[in-house]
């Protein structure tokens, strides 16, 4: 049985070019769909702006 891949590879590249570009930022603006914040939020991107 051929196993489901949950992290597609844009995500993974997205991911990674937000890092690289965090040293340039001096505000992140964080965007969620006020329906179901928690569900919209993706918890990577809050791991990268604590760093």
């Amino acid at each position: 049985m051929k196993q489901i891949q949950w992290f597609p590879g844009h995500m993974f590249k997205s991911l990674r070019q937000i890092r690289e570009r965090m040293t340039l930022m001096d505000i992140v603006l964080v965007l969620l769909d006020s329906r179901l914040p928690s569900s919209s939020m993706n918890p990577e991107i809050f791991k990268i702006i604590k760093d």
